[in-house]
């Protein structure tokens, strides 16, 4: 029995110094693991494993989604809230449960339900924020009201906020936008009303690197322009009237870094968009020099779907294509383009 056991133990130490196990894998590792599961899905495969793990779940702040996660971690990194039936568990939560959080998702909740949220967690220390207000919350003042909770947001980002999503329209005039958003990267909304209001946007931030916008009508002002604009991403959905010179003069005033550029166009049967008459050529020439990816994206509507033509257009295969681009250094480098089948003819129009 002892000659037994002497072997085996050989075999394990022979395994274990060729092999790494499960268990022998740093917590920072598990925490990486983690960041993919919900934590329904940790608790289940994690937890009856051994001490080690059921210490290391609990010390771990988890992201939590209150439509899927009825068991409530100690800390939470990351909180999700879509229906207001979700506002007795989060009025149960304590606030030390939410000193490690950094990421939250409202949505679907009125706007008094919103301020009660935000002012019940330590909103200071947030990097991430999306915020949609329910459609049924329409008040006389519903305007205000949205824009009043705009500017508080915004105003984090003296803090930590570096990501700001809004679901509904930008509804803050532009005197009462907050002077700076120090710490803004990543910016999503509905839509504002125009580039020069974009470009007021723009000359808060020193550290704004993606914008994603509609824009609602011509410009009337003029832009604000600074060579502190980083911008490197812009996902543009232009009012249907733009043309080709209001875009082109907001893209080279204002988007002096701009690597990354989508524009979606909102495609009609009938009274098409101007920038439907634009064609490969007209485009590139309003490139910005360092431009490296182009996406010419359609963005469907109901009436496409009862015109066969135009059915059959969207799903052909989206053109892809390389085109050289020279820098201001006078080196090439190349762009990679992409056009949806649907814009291809477009794209293609007056081209022998």
């Amino acid at each position: 029995m002892a000659l037994k056991l002497s072997c085996l133990s050989r075999k394990r130490k022979r395994f274990n110094t060729n092999q790494t196990l499960f268990d022998d894998l740093t917590n920072e590792i598990y925490y990486e693991i983690f960041d993919y599961l919900t934590y329904n899905d940790i608790i289940k495969s994690f937890s009856n494993l051994n001490n080690r793990f059921k210490q290391i779940i609990g010390n771990y702040p988890h992201n939590i989604n209150l439509d899927i996660d009825k068991n409530i971690p100690k800390f939470i990194r990351s909180l999700k809230i879509t229906l207001n039936s979700q506002l007795d568990i989060f009025n149960s939560l304590k606030t030390n449960q939410f000193l490690s959080l950094r990421s939250i998702t409202i949505s679907n909740l009125r706007y008094n339900e919103i301020n009660h949220i935000l002012n019940r967690i330590p909103s200071t220390q947030l990097e991430y924020i999306y915020i949609g207000i329910c459609v049924n919350d329409q008040k006389e003042d519903f305007s205000k009201v949205l824009s009043l909770l705009q500017i508080q947001i915004l105003n984090l980002t003296q803090y930590r906020l570096k990501c700001c999503r809004f679901k509904d329209q930008f509804s803050i005039p532009i005197q009462d936008l907050p002077e700076k958003f120090p710490q803004l990267e990543h910016l999503q909304i509905k839509s504002c009303k125009n580039f020069s209001y974009l470009s007021q946007i723009l000359n808060r931030t020193t550290k704004i690197r993606s914008i994603d916008v509609s824009i609602r009508e011509s410009c009337q002002q003029t832009l604000v322009i600074s060579n502190q604009y980083y911008l490197t991403y812009l996902i543009l959905r232009p009012f249907h009237e733009c043309t080709i010179d209001e875009l082109n003069h907001f893209i080279q005033k204002c988007c002096f870094y701009l690597k990354k550029l989508i524009i979606q166009i909102y495609v009609y049967t009938v009274n098409q968009p101007k920038l439907l008459n634009i064609n490969k050529y007209q485009w590139i020439n309003i490139f910005p020099k360092q431009l490296n990816y182009f996406y010419l994206k359609s963005i469907p509507t109901a009436s496409i779907h009862l015109d066969k033509n135009f059915s059959t257009e969207y799903l052909e295969t989206p053109l892809n294509e390389n085109i050289n681009l020279i820098s201001d250094q006078n080196q090439e480098h190349i762009c990679r383009i992409i056009i949806d089948g649907i814009l291809i003819k477009y794209w293609n129009k007056d081209i022998q």
